[in-house]
């Protein structure tokens, strides 16, 4: 009983200790734009939307009904391929210790890799784990499963021992010519797991339909 009681006590400094990703839900804004996240090139994300690469970005009044608001991603079908890239603020987690990282979407026109793996689209979300001074690794979902309702996909990592701060970076990426993809995220977690749960290493991400 006592040993439980510890880990409930450790667990709960754990949570608040921790500083999670900010403005997770996408619902927080004002004048149109999107507070927090960026394009990769720093550009603001509006209601009315942005272009990069072929892909529309857009702030969305749409989400999975625990928020009001999603981002949008809107491929244009170029014949050489979409790309767009957004990022959230650098923000900090604890080193050594485990978590789960886990988010709605919902999609469209996602394909799987084609007979090379030169081909493909598909919905990318990496977290880096980033140190002082360099890159040290990321924690990848990749999904080219296409939905018409809102699923939720998760993996549990661990935060390496040499990161100091963490960033989510959220890409459609589409490498078949004169193809059209539409997807969109929501509701973005990190929750920190007590530690009988944790685990050195990173598991296969998961899906749940809503």
């Amino acid at each position: 009983m006592r040993i439980w009681f510890s880990v409930v006590l450790l667990f709960a400094a754990l949570i608040g200790r921790t500083q999670l990703v900010p403005n997770a839900g996408f619902d927080s804004g004002s004048g149109g734009t999107l507070a927090d996240w960026r394009m990769a090139n720093q550009s603001p994300i509006t209601t009315a939307g942005v272009l990069s690469n072929g892909v529309r970005v857009l702030w969305a009044a749409e989400a999975t009904g625990k928020g009001k608001h999603s981002l949008q991603f809107e491929g244009q079908g170029r014949a050489e391929g979409d790309y767009a890239l957004v990022v959230s603020p650098f923000f900090h987690l604890l080193p050594g210790e485990s978590y789960e990282i886990s988010f709605a979407y919902r999609a469209s026109g996602l394909a799987p890799e084609n007979g090379d793996r030169s081909r493909y689209t598909a919905l990318i979300m990496d977290l880096f784990h980033d140190g002082k001074t360099r890159f040290v690794a990321a924690t990848r979902i990749l999904t080219s499963t296409n939905s018409d309702g809102w699923v939720r996909l998760q993996k549990i990592f661990t935060v390496p021992d040499e990161a100091d701060h963490q960033q989510v970076r959220l890409s459609l990426t589409n490498k078949y010519p004169n193809a059209r993809a539409t997807l969109r995220i929501a509701d973005i977690s990190i929750v920190p797991l007590p530690p009988a749960l944790g685990c050195r290493q990173s598991l296969p991400g998961r899906r749940s339909h809503h």
